[in-house]
């Protein structure tokens, strides 16, 4: 068991937001970039962070995440008041995406405290894309 610094909340811990960024518009066979704005609203830094693509089934259809990942990107440390953008390659399937249809892509932000090393609680961030011709 870890002791607390003195003179610091025990209580305290990271606290993240996560916002996602997509084009609007998505042309079959095309690639573009999901970007994740990652911050720590806490007063301690947040360690091992981590962004995941979470698809539904609709999406997965019509997209795919580039890299040898499987659609994830570690952001690393996290700093008390710090932003990192992490940037994911997608790319739109040719046959799955149809022309005006709408697609919510979401993603997960894992990280822990870097402090206690205790897991912190998953945020869940989505930007929408519609199917272009």
């Amino acid at each position: 068991m870890t002791l607390p610094a003195p003179g610091r909340d025990p209580s305290a811990t990271a606290r993240l937001k996560a916002t996602a960024k997509a084009p609007k518009r998505v042309k079959p066979g095309a690639g573009f970039v999901l970007r994740v704005k990652v911050r720590n609203n806490g007063p301690v830094a947040a360690a091992g962070v981590r962004v995941c693509l979470k698809l539904a089934k609709k999406p997965k259809r019509a997209f795919r995440a580039l890299g040898g990942a499987k659609g994830c990107k570690r952001a690393g440390k996290l700093a008390p008041g710090k932003a990192k953008t992490v940037r994911l390659a997608m790319k739109a399937k040719p046959k799955g995406l149809r022309a005006g249809a709408r697609y919510k892509l979401g993603v997960v932000v894992s990280a822990r405290d870097a402090e206690s090393g205790k897991a912190l609680p998953k945020r869940k961030a989505a930007a929408r894309v519609r199917g272009a011709k």
